[in-house]
């Protein structure tokens, strides 16, 4: 059953909509379901977010995350 609920929540990570993509974000914090595909849907909504030198809306909630050698090796790329 978790797997199932991941694959329909992830998606929204990546999603314009602050609310949706807050939502699937702490909804993974709060489950700890997050996988190493969770941690790249991530980085790739910071991505799409202006820098704010203060504040991060994305990294907070990535606690509960694998980093895992995959993750590493592609953000040093």
């Amino acid at each position: 059953m978790a797997n199932t609920f991941l694959t329909k929540v992830e998606p929204y990570i990546l999603s314009d909509d602050k609310f949706l993509r807050d939502f699937a974000l702490k909804t993974l914090d709060n489950c700890q379901l997050g996988t190493e595909q969770s941690f790249f849907y991530a980085l790739q909504a910071l991505d799409k977010l202006v820098p704010h030198p203060m504040i991060n809306r994305i990294i907070p909630y990535t606690k509960h995350m694998p980093v895992t050698e995959n993750v590493l090796c592609i953000r040093n790329n």
